[in-house]
């Protein structure tokens, strides 16, 4: 019998037009960093020896992100698109990474990853992970987290074992949010993963206790200072974090807030999607057993893959503690990405099977239908908002770009040149506003609400 090879590739055009969609809106932004132009600024006027000598062990310790930020300017070149050209391969290393964890035997697989890698893409963490400098950071975890569901799902060898160590090591010197590999390949030994043996786990739990002991030790005498947060309000931080992984609300965590921002139809789909993915998956896992007769037990949502999923958004929220945003569910997104795969797969099989009633199986295949198209409107909308940051960053380089120019006398000459380039995008590029667009797409986008998604 020969096997089709319409899945692969419709599953693979998908992918393949939601990069190239998202990279022409990434190329409205050739000034990456918006208010974080000061780190522009260091990173043009100073050596990468320098910026790897000077690297402050409080409050930030983000050795990892300043290798990224000098190795995309090395790679790209010194020029106003090099961030783009990085967030392009992003976008591409990304849908690759996707593809790997998926299969695509049949329609009901290629159904399935299609609108998992709408989830993934048309997602509101992933959508803001694309804002200004964090695609070297939260971003880069995210890869991070897709390489280590391999590792767990693997037969657990010696070189699991040290890709294991080397990915975890590499995400906890890249930000904060890189606790998350770690604390995601310790659970999962513990929840019974092959990928990761007892030694191994041992020492993640020495990364983890020792790298947590030493930013508790570092931001004690910070924490307390200014305007930071009471107990209170960070526990309400973490719980606000959790609920806007799933339905995007309370933005920034503001609770009070919630009931009082307009309904526009882009918020209405979000929260609906948000609560119908939590259904899908518990539906898919209330189907285990009578799934397991025609899926191999490591492919099932079963109770270890939901405790996973359950324990790396607790995980993620808690990073949160001081402030909310919405890449804070980044790193949680790949394991929802492919329990939201595979939740659909189970769901479709058993709607495939002829003792489902036709009325049944017609009013459930057509809000699965809804629900695909639902995330598919999302990737439109994410690409929009990609579009708009442009605009936004363009009035902060114009801003604060005369206070640099008035520095020339301490600024290298190709370094000055590039912040002219830079100066000069800003300047000349037809940035695209909310003004200029349909009236139906101002409508579905919110006006000025643009940037909350």
């Amino acid at each position: 019998m020969i096997k089709s090879a319409a899945p692969r590739l419709a599953v693979w055009f998908v992918a393949g037009s939601i990069v190239v969609l998202y990279s022409h809106a990434v190329f409205y932004l050739p000034t990456p960093y918006g208010d974080q132009f000061p780190e522009i600024y260091s990173a043009l006027t100073r050596s990468f020896g320098d910026a790897i000598t000077d690297i402050s062990i409080a409050p930030l310790f983000r050795p990892g992100q300043v290798v990224i930020q000098y190795l995309s300017l090395f790679i790209f070149g010194p020029n106003p698109f090099s961030n783009n050209y990085l967030q392009v391969t992003f976008l591409i290393l990304v849908s690759l990474g996707a593809l790997s964890l998926i299969s695509w035997q049949d329609w009901i697989d290629a159904g399935a990853g299609i609108t998992a890698l709408s989830f993934l893409f048309g997602h509101h963490a992933f959508v803001s992970v694309m804002e200004a400098h964090i695609t070297f950071s939260n971003g880069f975890v995210l890869l991070l987290m897709i390489v280590a569901l391999h590792v767990l799902q693997s037969k657990g060898d010696l070189t699991d074992q040290f890709l294991a160590i080397i990915i975890s090591i590499i995400a906890l010197l890249t930000k904060e949010v890189g606790l998350i590999v770690p604390f995601t390949l310790l659970a999962g030994s513990l929840l019974g993963f092959s990928g990761v043996r007892r030694l191994t786990a041992v020492l993640l739990f020495a990364f983890l206790a020792s790298y947590v002991g030493f930013r508790v030790y570092e931001l004690h005498g910070t924490l307390g200072l200014g305007d930071s947060p009471s107990v209170s309000e960070r526990l309400s931080n973490v719980v606000a974090a959790q609920v806007m992984m799933v339905t995007g609300e309370p933005y920034d965590g503001k609770w009070a807030e919630l009931l009082h921002r307009h309904l526009y139809p882009w918020r209405i789909i979000r929260i609906s999607l948000g609560l119908g993915t939590v259904a899908l998956c518990l539906i898919a896992f209330c189907l285990r057993r009578e799934a397991a007769k025609a899926f191999p037990e490591k492919q099932l949502v079963d109770a270890k893959w939901m405790l996973l999923l359950l324990g790396v958004t607790v995980a993620s929220a808690a990073i949160a503690f001081e402030y909310t945003r919405h890449r804070f569910g980044a790193m949680a997104l790949p394991v929802a990405f492919l329990l939201v795969y595979r939740s659909l797969r189970v769901i479709l099989w058993r709607l495939s099977s002829g003792d489902v009633r036709a009325w049944v199986r017609v009013g459930l295949m057509t809000l699965l239908a809804v629900y695909s198209l639902g995330w598919s409107s999302r990737v439109a909308d994410g690409f929009y908002v990609v579009r708009y940051m442009g605009a936004k960053t363009m009035v902060d380089w114009i801003e604060h770009y005369d206070k640099y120019r008035e520095q020339e006398d301490k600024v290298r000459p190709q370094s000055l040149s590039y912040l002219n380039s830079f100066f000069w995008a800003a300047e000349e590029k037809p940035w695209p506003t909310i003004q200029n667009d349909r009236s139906f797409i101002r409508l579905w986008l919110g006006d000025e609400d643009v940037m909350n998604r």
